[in-house]
């Protein structure tokens, strides 16, 4: 919403998100009688939960509040109206770095089988992102025509890879991290041009971070993740 909010209205969402939505989301995604966990749904760090439904609840307001005043022309043509390079890149490094910390706990602990998931869903995540920054620095630089590199393409980018990084760290192996992240950067830099031309207003590129590419990465598991026996999970559809 990008500070379009009132903070009575703000306050007001965020406590309907975090007393009704998240809890049912959670509840049927990452608890062992939720209906989607019955169905064998497989979602390692909650991206369907967390980022999928906030991200969701977020692009209805962005919708229903309208653009920000002056972003675009009467002819419909944007205007751009962005932050800081160098503190969208500062942010970016501080969320990346958390992002580690999230889906390594996502394994519940760091001994034994545990600890070599954590490790596992660490370095998925580091490829990811590397992949994904390399791809969005290709994309923009092909989009603008090799004449510079738009710094808030590859922010996107990178943060878009460690959403859809979060569903199948712990189910994937390294070389299909790679594809995930490769796949998210192109993901979130079309779907900022299809808001566009939309005329919904997303400053931050939230919704497509956090909406889809947490659908990228839900059909990434559905498509990489490795047989699970233990589980009673045959593995995602290269695998069956």
């Amino acid at each position: 919403t990008g500070g379009r909010f009132h903070i009575l209205a703000y306050t007001a969402s965020c406590i309907y998100l975090a007393a009704v939505v998240y809890p049912l989301g959670l509840h049927w995604a990452m608890t062992d009688v939720g209906w989607l966990v019955v169905m064998k749904f497989q979602d390692f760090g909650a991206a369907g939960a967390v980022h999928l439904v906030g991200g969701t609840f977020g692009l209805y307001l962005t919708w229903y509040m309208g653009p920000r005043i002056g972003l675009f022309t009467n002819s419909g043509r944007q205007i751009p109206l962005r932050s800081s390079p160098v503190c969208a890149t500062l942010g970016a490094f501080v969320l990346i770095t958390s992002w580690f910390a999230l889906n390594a706990g996502s394994s519940d602990s760091l001994l034994g089988l545990a600890g070599l998931a954590a490790l596992q869903t660490a370095a998925n995540t580091a490829i990811a992102v590397g992949f994904s920054i390399f791809c969005s620095v290709g994309i923009s630089m092909y989009q603008n025509g090799g004449k510079y590199i738009n710094i808030f393409d590859v922010v996107s980018g990178s943060l878009g890879a460690v959403v859809a990084m979060t569903s199948g760290c712990g189910y994937v192996h390294p070389w299909h991290a790679s594809i995930i992240g490769g796949v998210s950067s192109f993901v979130t830099y079309y779907t900022v041009n299809v808001l566009m031309r939309l005329k919904i207003d997303d400053p931050v590129d939230a919704i497509p971070v956090h909406v889809t590419c947490s659908i990228w990465g839900i059909l990434a598991v559905g498509l990489f993740a490795v047989p699970q026996p233990e589980l009673e999970y045959e593995g995602g559809l290269f695998y069956t």
